[in-house]
């Protein structure tokens, strides 16, 4: 051994079996991270069990794995978060849950718990976000697994809570279009729930969209020919929109002047 100077500060450090280090203090050996001492009473150290960690040097036991973390493996020094769409609200977990079907993590790691998703949307069992309803569907109620099919006669837009009627039934005050077809009950064309503009052959009183289509009132051609529909109730070519406060607008051909505006009946006029 040799000479050591007086007044030199010795730190005399452990020397350690295979499976365990120098505790800080350095003048004993505890178990390495990943391993405590073993449960049976033997003087060795083994594995971290799944479920549990441990980070430190010492004849300590592993800790379990918080709550949105599990540990499916033996002898770690850490745990891992959930994926986005699962979630664990126990200690010690092997493995996370999926969320069930109308809940979501909203794409977040490590959640104990998932989320309801609100109305306009729905979710799948595990799936990491919700997804909005798209046109011609709906959902009214929080948590729902799938958005419902507007039923024929009426549409939606994204993330819609309900549907709307496919246009204006006001017959006896505008003469709004009577078609007596499900998908388009007034003029409009909402087939499987989704807004398309007014049928061809029919005249909307303005531009559609999803937000006015419930309200507006359309007319039927008396010339088809002459009325091109689509969301902007375009004319064909060769023909133009005059309306009056009296009469509902209709296309009319470019080189004839409009009816009669005291006139109550619309006419059709001949090029």
């Amino acid at each position: 051994m040799p000479c050591i100077a007086p007044g030199t500060n010795v730190r005399f450090v452990a020397l350690c079996p295979e499976e365990r280090q120098p505790l800080p203090s350095g003048d004993a050996c505890g178990c390495i991270p990943s391993k405590q001492p073993d449960p049976s009473g033997e003087d060795k150290c083994v594995p971290c069990p799944q479920g549990t960690y441990k980070e430190i040097v010492g004849d300590v036991s592993c800790t379990l794995c918080g709550k949105g973390t599990f540990q499916n493996s033996e002898g770690r020094t850490q745990c891992s978060r959930c994926d986005a769409g699962k979630f664990m609200e126990r200690y010690g977990a092997i493995a996370c849950d999926a969320c069930p079907a109308g809940t979501s993590t909203a794409g977040l790691l490590g959640q104990e718990t998932c989320s309801d998703c609100p109305e306009g949307t729905s979710s799948l069992d595990g799936q990491q976000r919700c997804t909005i309803c798209p046109e011609g569907t709906y959902s009214s109620s929080p948590r729902q697994s799938r958005c419902a099919r507007c039923r024929p006669g009426t549409y939606s837009g994204l993330g819609w809570l309900q549907c709307s009627t496919c246009g204006l039934d006001d017959y006896r005050a505008q003469r709004t279009a009577r078609t007596g077809e499900a998908d388009w009950p007034f003029g409009i064309d909402c087939t499987d729930g989704i807004l398309h503009g007014t049928r061809p052959g029919y005249w909307s009183e303005q531009v559609l969209t999803v937000d006015n289509a419930n309200m507006t009132r359309t007319w039927e051609c008396k010339n088809q020919l002459m009325c091109n529909g689509t969301l902007a109730s375009t004319c064909a070519l060769g023909h133009e929109v005059r309306s009056s406060h009296s009469l509902p607008s209709e296309p009319w051909p470019a080189h004839h002047p409009p009816p009669n505006p005291l006139h109550t009946e619309t006419h059709e006029r001949a090029p």
